[in-house]
């Protein structure tokens, strides 16, 4: 009996591992199918900081040089409406606390600002990375990931809002600077 017992008793054991092991959760991956995906350019590197404004975004197309257009297109799109907005909220600030009246005169100017610092931008922005892959049908992704510097768009706000004649009036320099330097500082990508 002892001997049965002996012979026993490392089965016993194995069966009581493989028993405990096979009670472990299984993984989302294994459960539903699932799979974690790399993003490109994902990595904090390349997210917007308080130097820079960055974006990285993917185009697909048959054909590589084209895909890659419509990565840089897409980047740039979202870059340009992050810098719109934070330019219109700036100019916001000034208005506000500047007594910026002139209606809709100094709304068209506020306008143009937007529309000219904006495009400045994005005529200097800095490709800071780029990588393709060849998809199972035969297409190909880019993906490409730019930055644009804060400072200069920040140096660009500050002299367009600072030479209009009727806005030089009310206009603290220094002030409006520390405003506006506050509010690029405080805006962090959150995708």
């Amino acid at each position: 009996m002892k001997k049965v017992t002996l012979f026993l008793l490392p089965i016993i054991a194995s069966l009581f591992i493989v028993s405990c092991k096979s009670k472990k959760p299984a993984s989302i991956q294994k459960e539903n199918g699932s799979q974690e995906l790399s993003i490109p350019f994902s990595s904090k590197e390349f997210q917007t900081d308080n130097e820079n404004f960055r974006e990285a975004k993917s185009g697909n197309s048959p054909d590589m040089s084209f895909a890659e257009d419509i990565a840089l297109t897409s980047a740039k799109g979202q870059m340009a409406s992050n810098i719109n907005s934070k330019i219109k909220k700036s100019i916001d600030i000034y208005k506000k606390g500047y007594n910026a009246g002139g209606g809709k005169d100094f709304e068209s100017k506020q306008e143009g600002w937007q529309r000219e610092i904006t495009e400045l931008t994005m005529s200097n922005i800095k490709v800071i990375g780029k990588k393709f892959f060849k998809e199972t049908d035969g297409s190909f992704t880019a993906w490409i990931a730019i930055e644009a510097n804060k400072k200069e768009i920040f140096e660009s706000l500050i002299s367009k809002v600072s030479s209009e004649s009727k806005s030089r009036v009310d206009f603290d320099e220094k002030k409006y600077k520390e405003d506006i330097a506050k509010e690029f500082s405080d805006y962090q990508k959150t995708n």
